[in-house]
């Protein structure tokens, strides 16, 4: 049965959950008679006059999606919609309808008198009927308690979903949540077309949800909202802020200004999201209000987008995915100035364009980012109309770090899934302990202001230490004449299973770099154009005092110029040249690498070969190492598999004993083209676990050969 809509509508704000209440809560044991409402309804206009030849819409709640009002109360007869009122303001017929509705109304100059959410309550015969399928119940306090079947013996203020602003529906025979409707924070007074400040509303949306948690979704106002915000968003425990599933698609030249069209929060200067333990962003494009696409350059960004504030041990478990956030100085922060911290961080899909992309700070427990594009999604429209005449780094160039780990240290925080950056003073600075790199690209960086002067792609600080990288990628040089390095490491014990470096024949550049007393192991590498037509660059490779570099295998080439080189490798005059092991081949002659003939002197030891569960039977093995310095141990290890079943973790017994702490090394499955190993060396102890990167599969199938090697210190 249809319901009347019973009073003249008001502006009035309230959850959807309040509207049920209304209507299902008020169902008691004993019927009682009420005042029968006017069968014609009357509208009047701000001043109190009847509202003649205006008119009266329904639409379904936070869309302009019509939605069917009767004539009678069967359902049979449809109103036009909108519905035109009289002279004397109103309705020629009855007006019955079902459940919520948004309504509009409207003067005879369709200027809008309101656009407020009202209900038409669902009637029953009975006090306590059944709730048949198809039916809905509201909760309007958040306390969870089941319906016991189909009785309504439970009054409505304690529903199964116990989330105020979510609903129940009955479509199977049984209460389920899986139909669920997320609160609306239209229902708050938030304004879908992005003039009027909604920052109230979508904190008191967020608001009603902290006790249980639950999801804030903006309309979609037929695929085109905005939401202006010029105070801090502050997301309480086990929320979410949805702006749509996805946000797929990059648009034309891979640019965000055919974006203008898509749901979207638009931050003021004010403006900023602070996110909290177990809080998400699904689906949000973040742009700054009152900027139009394309920009021109991004030396007037300001301000930061989304936030982790500071909290003792750091918030846990945040979420953003399918997100775009562009034209702010920092897109993302949980860095905080130096004190800031957040665990388990899960960023997925997700692209930014700010002068800084992702200031992350110190994780106390594993963190991913996965799919993180930091490029120049707002301003390369611009300069593909200015074709050959664009300044690229004036443009494309951006002044901060793509994407920054530092702190503390990252406890195993993961960067990886083909993330991406391009045109940054430092496209991804490793800057803490800890950190896993499982596939990184950063294609041509930006020389000025950072660094004086130098352009990096990628850079392994003092405080970047036992890091274990499995795939790196960087490419292009700098976007000006300045001083590029593709790759510098300054850390101790850096780790890389595929190394390629590209300096894409660019002048002044070196492909890699490492600072003094910095320690390198990498399992394959290429390196290619790194041409370096004059300037500091002596050479593919620059070493720094005391540096140590072992590259089991790979190759380096001339760059399409074929410029002259004085040799691939430089290192310091007061450098020991045997700290440096080099196996690959050249283009050039054997005199063009000019320390490879300078091999260390090993010694061997004869290893035991087991694994923690199941059995391996090992061919001939080769193991060798140098004491460097008393403390320091350089290793390899060749581990021919002849048969094995069951293998989960290979370990071999080493020729010393670990002090205090845990060393890492890394190793391969068939050099080539096998999968990267991760090795540990535990405290007190003379062996080495290793297990595959992924963890998934056997460190040691049969046929296979097994390499690795590391710099460990025994004390």
């Amino acid at each position: 049965m249809k319901a009347v809509f019973t009073c003249v509508a008001r502006a009035y704000t309230i959850a959807v959950a309040a509207y049920l209440m209304a209507a299902l809560g008020a169902q008691a044991q004993t019927i009682t008679q009420a005042i029968t409402p006017p069968a014609v309804q009357q509208y009047f206009d701000n001043n109190g006059a009847p509202l003649a030849s205006g008119s009266v819409g329904y639409y379904v709640v936070g869309t302009l999606t019509p939605k069917t009002t009767y004539q009678d109360a069967a359902g049979t007869t449809p109103n036009t919609n909108p519905i035109a009122l009289n002279s004397a303001g109103r309705t020629a017929v009855p007006v019955y309808g079902q459940g919520l509705y948004r309504q509009i109304v409207k003067d005879v100059s369709s200027n809008v008198i309101w656009d407020q959410v009202t209900l038409a309550p669902q009637t029953s015969n009975s006090a306590f009927g059944t709730i048949n399928n198809g039916y809905v119940i509201g909760n309007a306090t958040g306390a969870p308690a089941a319906p016991t079947g189909t009785s309504m013996t439970n009054m409505f203020d304690q529903a199964y979903c116990n989330t105020i602003g979510y609903a129940v529906f009955r479509f199977t025979g049984a209460w389920t949540c899986a139909k669920a409707i997320p609160a609306n924070p239209v229902w708050w007074g938030a304004d879908p077309t992005g003039v009027a400040d909604s920052s109230t509303a979508l904190n008191n949306c967020l608001a009603s949800m902290s006790t249980f948690g639950g999801t804030c979704q903006f309309s979609t106002n037929n695929g085109n909202s905005a939401y202006y915000i010029n105070t801090a968003i502050t997301m309480p425990a086990n929320t979410t802020i949805k702006c749509g599933d996805t946000l797929t698609g990059v648009g034309a030249s891979n640019s965000v200004q055919s974006w203008n069209s898509m749901n979207r929060i638009l931050l003021g200067n004010s403006g900023t999201i602070k996110m909290g333990n177990s809080t998400t962003l699904l689906g949000c494009l973040i742009l700054p209000s009152g900027m139009s696409f394309p920009q021109t350059s991004s030396s007037a960004w300001t301000g930061t987008a989304v936030q982790i504030p500071i909290v003792f041990g750091g918030y846990n478990e945040i979420t953003i995915r399918n997100t775009t956030i562009a034209g702010f100085g920092t897109c993302f922060d949980s860095y905080q100035g130096g004190s800031g911290a957040a665990n388990r961080v899960w960023m997925e899909h997700v692209d930014m364009d700010c002068n800084t992309g992702a200031n992350i700070g110190a994780s106390f427990d594993t963190s991913r980012y996965m799919s993180v594009h930091v490029w120049p999604f707002a301003t390369v429209t611009y300069c593909n109309t200015l074709g050959g005449s664009c300044d690229l780094a004036a443009v494309l160039g951006r002044s901060g770090y793509g994407i920054w780990l530092t702190g503390a240290g990252q406890d195993g925080t993961v960067v990886g899934g083909d993330s991406l950056a391009l045109g940054h003073t430092v496209n991804l600075y490793l800057d803490a302990r800890d950190i896993h790199v499982e596939g990184f690209w950063s294609d041509t960086a930006n020389a000025s202001p950072g660094f004086g002067g130098v352009g990096y792609g990628v850079v392994g600080s003092t405080n970047a230490t036992t890091q274990w990288i499995d795939t790196l990628r960087s490419v292009g040089g700098c976007f000006n004449a300045g001083t590029c390095v593709n790759m510098q490491f300054n850390g101790n014990i850096m780790q890389v299973g595929n190394l390629y470096l590209d300096g894409i024949s660019q002048g002044n550049t070196v492909c890699l770099g490492l600072g003094n007393n910095a320690k390198l192991l990498v399992a394959t590498a290429v390196i290619t154009n790194c041409n370096y037509g004059g300037g500091t660059i002596a050479g593919y490779v620059a070493l720094g005092t005391g540096s140590y570099l072992q590259i089991a295998t790979g190759s380096i080439t001339t760059g399409a110029s074929g410029s002259a080189r004085t040799g691939d490798i430089s290192v310091p005059a007061n450098t020991n040249k045997s700290q440096v092991k080099v196996q690959w081949y050249s283009d050039k002659d054997d005199t063009r690498l000019s320390i490879s003939s300078n091999a260390l002197v090993y010694n061997t030891w004869s290893p035991t070969v087991t694994c923690t569960s199941g059995t391996i039977t090992p061919g001939a093995v080769t193991a060798k190492y140098q004491n460097l310095n008393g403390a320091t141990y350089f290793f390899q290890l060749q581990v021919p598999v002849s048969a094995s079943s069951g293998c989960t973790a290979l370990n071999v017994t080493m020729p010393y004993t670990l002090g205090t702490g845990v060393n890492m090394a890394i190793g391969k499955i068939d050099v080539v083209s096998g999968i990267t190993l991760s090795c540990e060396q535990g405290a007190t102890s003379n062996l080495i676990t290793c297990v595959p990167y992924n963890f998934s599969g056997s460190p040691a199938p049969a046929g296979s050969t097994i390499s690795v090697s590391g710099v460990f210190l025994s004390q």
